[in-house]
């Protein structure tokens, strides 16, 4: 939803390139050095970037670059993005590397200045199974395979994606449900619970495909997969469009616990189906093992309890891509996408910034949070408290004439696009990142590369950048939570 947009202007703080460079890298990456790889890639000069890799313990690495002496170094950016997804399919279990070595990845086919890059892995398809394989986003995929990916336009897809204890890097996951000329997949969105559906075809930055290692366990997954479309009576559900509601509604809660209830998120459908397939092992093990994690204490953890997820570990969507039991069959990076998500990830760092060093921030900005109750509420509710925000005249004296123009032409895609029921505090979460901060958080940052530093921004500069803009607005984000919290349904 895209309802809110126009409501809240970001101003960026002004502050000198340095000042902001000293920031380190990105949250759980700040020991990495990646800032300073990024420094010397754009230079030019592979001798350093040979230099960085083998002092940060990629020696191979270094070798190649070394060994790429006197070429240009643009025309060596994609040879050596292809080493780096090589290199990091051998540390599939250890988070901390698979996550840097995504990010050196990532600078590194933007420096390239290709708009699309392609990974393919080591596992062949046989002749059986590239009949029945059908093409998403350009790459061959099987029924049962799974799909991790994260979106290059939502702050809460970087929200879902970075917000955990530990560094992660995907915000949704979904399975292949047929393949042929018009492939489906099967997912669980807040929406409308779980559907099949055609492929997504907006932006994507990262777009991961990982299969079973056997054909004989890509088969039983092809089958589960089916099976449970059959046994569940999934429907197939065109977007805007009325259909047949799913018999499985969304859990808010990311609990798989709640399966047996009929509650599905992303992540539990993949690991449902996996366990039916009888396959030893699964993409989100039941034993936690690559779950990510909620610090006891941590501002992360006292966050999701707020929106009423309350596990210690979560099966967060990228979590599938750390158990090496599964092949990443392909990886395609769209570099637009990927830059857009780059400072969407600094906003969602600077706001976890903010509330780390300002605590009297996180208290007022908490006891504002908690007037919204932890409920579920119905779409007709959320309906009624949009309408009357629209006559509230403390919102129309606030936003402006046409701001409140746009949300009323906005009443009819907010209808179509709500969910039947929605976690009201996780509803209004999402509703202010996606719609009052997303839009003008990415015009300033793009503002600060293009205007200011006329040039790619180290991350630590967008994390710095977005931490100062976000706390010269905290004043907006108080009044759409007031706003919001004023409006909400009210419940005994």
């Amino acid at each position: 939803m895209k309802i809110l947009s126009s409501l809240c202007l970001f101003l960026l703080a002004t502050a000198s390139a340095s000042s902001l460079s000293q920031v380190p890298a990105t949250r759980g990456l700040e020991s990495s050095g990646l800032d300073q790889y990024v420094s010397v890639l754009r230079t030019g000069d592979l001798k350093s970037v040979a230099a960085w890799f083998n002092k940060s313990g990629y020696g191979s690495l270094g070798q190649f670059v070394a060994s790429q002496a006197g070429q240009d170094a643009k025309t060596v950016a994609l040879s050596l993005a292809n080493r780096i997804f090589i290199e990091q399919q051998g540390v599939r279990s250890n988070r901390y590397a698979f996550v840097l070595l995504q990010a050196l990845l990532e600078e590194t086919v933007m420096y390239s200045g290709v708009q699309t890059a392609l990974f393919s892995g080591d596992t062949q398809l046989t002749p059986e199974e590239w009949s029945r394989t059908g093409r998403i986003r350009g790459v061959r995929v099987l029924p049962g395979d799974t799909i991790v990916q994260i979106g290059g336009g939502a702050l809460s897809s970087q929200f879902i994606a970075h917000s955990q204890s530990q560094p992660g890097i995907a915000s949704h996951s979904l399975l292949v449900a047929k393949g042929g000329d018009r492939p489906e997949i099967l997912e669980a969105l807040i929406e409308d619970g779980t559907n099949r559906r055609e492929p997504y075809s907006g932006p994507l930055a990262r777009f991961f495909v990982l299969s079973a290692r056997t054909e004989a366990d890509r088969s039983k997954a092809a089958f589960a997969t089916e099976r449970f479309i059959a046994d569940m009576k999934i429907p197939f559900v065109v977007q805007g469009e009325p259909g047949e509601p799913s018999p499985l509604l969304y859990d808010s809660t990311m609990n798989p616990a709640r399966k047996k209830d009929g509650y599905y998120f992303c992540t539990a459908v993949v690991q449902e189906v996996y366990i039916r397939s009888g396959i030893a092992t699964n993409p989100f093990p039941v034993d936690r093992s690559n779950w990510n994690v909620l610090n006891e204490g941590s501002l992360e953890r006292s966050l999701y309890q707020e929106l009423n997820i309350t596990e210690s570990r979560v099966p967060a969507p990228g979590d599938a891509l750390l158990n090496p039991d599964f092949a990443i069959r392909a990886l395609v990076l769209d570099t637009a996408a990927l830059k857009t998500a780059r400072r969407l990830r600094a906003v969602i760092d600077g706001f976890f910034d903010i509330l780390a060093a300002r605590p009297d921030v996180r208290a007022d900005l908490l006891k504002l949070f908690r007037r919204l109750p932890p409920m579920e509420v119905r779409k007709h509710e959320i309906l009624a408290a949009f309408d009357s925000l629209l006559v509230d005249p403390e919102i129309n004296r606030l936003f402006g004439a046409s701001s409140m123009q746009f949300l009323k032409n906005s009443r009819g895609e907010l209808e179509s696009s709500l969910p039947q029921t929605a976690n009201l505090r996780q509803l209004a979460f999402f509703m202010i990142m996606n719609n009052v901060i997303q839009s003008r958080a990415l015009e300033m940052l793009e503002a600060y590369e293009v205007g200011h530093l006329k040039r790619h921004a180290l991350p630590g500069e967008l994390r710095a950048a977005a931490t100062q803009m976000l706390g010269r607005e905290l004043g907006k984000l108080r009044a759409a939570l007031e706003v919001i919290a004023r409006s909400s349904p009210a419940r005994e």
